[in-house]
């Protein structure tokens, strides 16, 4: 959501972390894999304010990516989410509850 996109921005800033190509973005509002996980994801989403970048959809994939979500939203972006991690990139995932992670696993895995 925009506050912890907001935190992330703020906390790099402070820490001064910026490595050339970094960028915070938003999930795009029509993301999800069903019309009950688009809903909720949008239900908790806002278009980008100023000072955010829109997810692009026409950008590169990523050597790193970082998604520090719940569940619903991680499952629901999942495509969104994988898409953007460049072939032999990382992908760290955090937020979900120690009896969540075999589903995350489950959607994630190979």
């Amino acid at each position: 959501d925009v506050d912890c996109v907001a935190a992330a921005k703020r906390n790099a800033e402070s820490n001064d972390f910026a490595p050339p190509g970094l960028r915070f973005y938003l999930p795009p509002v029509d993301a999800g894999a069903d019309a009950a996980s688009v809903a909720y994801v949008n239900s908790r989403l806002a278009p980008a304010p100023d000072g955010f970048d829109p997810l692009p959809a026409d950008e590169l994939p990523s050597d790193v990516v970082v998604a520090n979500i719940l569940l619903k939203p991680l499952l629901a972006l999942r495509e969104t989410i994988v898409d953007r991690v460049r072939e032999g990139g990382s992908l760290a995932m955090s937020g979900v509850r120690r009896e969540q992670a075999d589903e995350v696993v489950a959607a994630y895995g190979p």
